[in-house]
């Protein structure tokens, strides 16, 4: 799945922004609208029986923390009234963007998830989530991502 393309950041070691930029002059951080990904989600999971989607977007959370939690809120808010049942979401995301607000929010919605960083390791990520608060909450989404379907496909 892909919910944004490019990024933000201008991170000096990496491509991406560089990439985007010689690719779609003026253009290095697009958006698709929430409901439109909702819909594919939505989609996916009633005709092909997906339960488990991975973002490919570069970053997908927002430089701006307020940003970020409208859209987490919106994002949550029109999956819930399309997804039959439940799902996981796998998404990449700068550390410095696991704040603790969006990430409260990120790890309490309705969905299992997990995020992870390609901006540094994963040890990095996971230091920012405890000085946020949400290792407890990563830990627990995390097994019940971990449990073997109900049924298989």
């Amino acid at each position: 799945m892909v919910a944004s393309r490019g990024c933000y950041a201008r991170c000096a070691y990496c491509c991406i922004a560089a990439w985007h930029e010689q690719t779609s002059p003026g253009k290095r951080f697009r958006l698709r609208p929430v409901e439109d990904v909702a819909d594919e989600m939505a989609f996916l999971q009633r005709e092909e029986g997906r339960d488990l989607f991975i973002f490919q977007d570069d970053n997908f959370f927002l430089p701006r923390p307020a940003d970020s939690l409208a859209r987490i809120e919106a994002l949550a808010s029109a999956l819930g009234r399309r997804m039959a049942r439940p799902f996981a979401i796998v998404v990449k995301a700068r550390p410095d963007d696991v704040r603790s607000t969006e990430g409260r929010r990120w790890w309490t919605a309705p969905w299992t998830s997990a995020a992870w960083s390609d901006a540094g390791s994963a040890v990095a990520l996971a230091k920012r989530e405890r000085r946020a608060g949400l290792a407890p909450a990563f830990r627990s989404r995390l097994s019940q991502a971990r449990q073997p379907p109900a049924t298989l496909p």
